[in-house]
């Protein structure tokens, strides 16, 4: 992020770092006139209980037996 924000604050750009699953700060975070570098910090497989964390949510599906997820049968 520090290697970012030197070039595009240098730019007239504003940076900023939120967490990328909180809404209010997404919202937060785009609203202004200047153009905006937004670095959202995420949770791979965030909301997937049994996954949430792991490598293991890359082209695994969400759903059915020992995923954890909400998200169907």
């Amino acid at each position: 992020m520090a290697c970012c924000a030197d070039s595009t604050g240098g730019a007239g750009w504003r940076t900023l770092a939120v967490d990328g699953h909180d809404p209010a700060a997404l919202a937060q975070a785009k609203d202004s006139d200047r153009p905006t570098l937004i670095a959202c910090r995420t949770v791979i497989g965030f909301g997937a209980p049994l996954k949430q964390g792991t490598e293991a949510t890359h082209g695994a599906p969400l759903t059915g037996s020992g995923s954890g997820s909400r998200c169907g049968a």
